[in-house]
């Protein structure tokens, strides 16, 4: 180790006590999708770069702080393997430890110039066995547990490659990590000065491209939800802001990802608000929008399942202003109302006007804004035939199969289904949690979600399954 590294890893708890400056997110409140892309890109850019490697300071000596053990400063941490390895043994004849590009080099070129290739946003300290194995593979889960046999530094990583395709998954605990630091390279390098444009794509590439894409972008953009910025991360951001005067904006304010890329709901168009009354045969909601400044239009459908949970023909329902009952479109098509610098105050009918069956369950009402995001109403009714009261209540929707065990969930739980298409899970509120074809993703999610009340739905050979799961404390 060089003499002038004991300063840096002695400091490295007091860089790490460090605030975001005041105002240095100035410009990005209300901004979305490519605007607040082209904003944070305009505030991060032109930060202070260091050599690849250099007798002075250079980007050995920043991982050596930034990734520094929390325990044994001496060490850094593989960001794969979870490898604590001597900071001291710098590659070391190839037996030590190497710098991870976790935008892969090759993906655009970067090399190891001053500039996207020494950025250490984007550079973790690695096993070179690791790191090899990882070469630049696309982001995505694995089915096979990458286990270092050489070198050093070797054992289970709790990271996956696949015999099938060209994908890498990092360890649980970094996965959100890899996806910031990707979202960072996105933002920070949009093709000027020379530099590459950088950008998110969700197919896979091949090993041999050298185009300036990454993927995938929906996994990614899964593995920040499953995996919040924790401290180590927001130390590490400190630190490497001490010495590139930059940030990395999406562990600062990890919804900044969410309005770039994601369908998460922000303000103003997360305020709908729907409140229903049941009559024997139909609905009847009340929406209340509260609006400022935009035009906004709302799209309404209607789904419907059976006791049966299967799903009844779209045909059955139709929905319409209560004001305007003569036109009405049907329930697999929308309605839309539109508010312009203000309140919608509307009445929303849905009628069930098919052959009564002895039980027909309304599922869930959906709307879509302007905003591209997607919400459901989770209800019950049921139409009978009688004249008696209609029975009513809340979201209760029940299978009598079960896919989720044991439920209520307390840490992990298991997802068995063959044959189906892709799952849903909706949080109590109606908001969409997550959406896979894959029944490992089903279970890794299930172990992250907050405690609360959910409902999965299993789309399988043309039908709809729904469960309600309970995760406990």
């Amino acid at each position: 180790m060089r003499i002038r590294l004991l300063l840096f890893i002695c400091l490295a708890p007091i860089i790490g006590m460090a605030q975001v400056p005041s105002g240095y997110y100035n410009g990005t409140q209300g901004k979305l999708k490519d605007e607040l892309k082209m904003t944070l890109h305009n505030i991060i850019k032109d930060h202070t770069e260091f050599p690849y490697t250099s007798s002075n300071t250079d980007v050995w000596d920043i991982l050596k702080v930034a990734d520094a053990d929390s325990i044994y400063q001496d060490s850094v941490v593989g960001i794969y393997s979870g490898f604590r390895m001597l900071a001291s043994e710098e590659y070391n004849n190839n037996t030590g430890w190497s710098r991870e590009h976790v935008w892969a080099q090759s993906r655009g070129e970067l090399g190891t110039n001053k500039g996207p290739g020494t950025d250490t946003h984007n550079l973790h300290a690695e096993d070179i066995s690791t790191n090899s194995a990882r070469s630049n593979r696309n982001f995505d889960y694995g089915d096979t547990e990458y286990i270092d046999q050489s070198g050093k530094y070797s054992g289970p990583t709790g990271s996956f490659t696949s015999s099938s395709a060209y994908v890498w998954e990092p360890r649980d605990e970094v996965k959100g990590d890899v996806a910031r630091s990707i979202f960072y390279m996105a933002t920070r390098y949009e093709g000027e000065n020379g530099e590459p444009d950088l950008e998110l794509v969700e197919e896979l590439q091949d090993q041999s491209s050298t185009s300036p894409v990454h993927a995938r972008l929906s996994v990614l953009l899964e593995w920040h939800q499953l995996d919040p910025v924790d401290n180590w991360e927001r130390r590490r951001n400190d630190v490497i802001y001490s010495y590139q005067e930059n940030r990395n904006p999406f562990i600062d304010h990890p919804e900044f990802v969410d309005r770039i890329w994601g369908e998460a709901p922000v303000n103003p168009c997360d305020t709908v608000i729907l409140h229903y009354q049941f009559n024997p045969d139909s609905l009847l909601f009340n929406i209340d929008e509260s609006l400022t400044t935009i035009v906004a239009d709302y799209s309404f459908q209607v789904s419907g399942l059976t006791n049966q949970l299967f799903i009844i023909p779209p045909a059955n329902f139709t929905i319409s202003l209560e004001e305007s009952f003569e036109t009405y479109i049907e329930s697999n098509d929308t309605l839309k109302l539109t508010s312009v610098n203000g309140d919608v105050q509307k009445e929303l009918f849905v009628r069930y006007e098919g052959e009564h069956k002895d039980t027909v369950v309304v599922d869930s009402i959906q709307h879509i804004t302007t905003c591209d995001s997607i919400f459901y109403q989770p209800l019950k009714v049921q139409f009978q035939k009688t004249e008696e009261p209609p029975v009513t209540g809340s979201a209760d929707v029940i299978s009598d199969k079960i896919f989720v065990y044991p439920n209520p969930i307390r840490n992990s739980a298991t997802f068995q289904v063959e044959g189906f298409d892709f799952t849903t899970l909706y949080n109590a509120n109606g908001s969409v949690i997550f959406k896979t074809s894959k029944s490992r993703k089903v279970e890794k999610a299930l172990e992250k979600i907050q405690p609360g009340v959910y409902y999965l739905h299993i789309s399988m050979k043309g039908k709809l399954y729904t469960q309600k799961l309970i995760k406990l404390e």
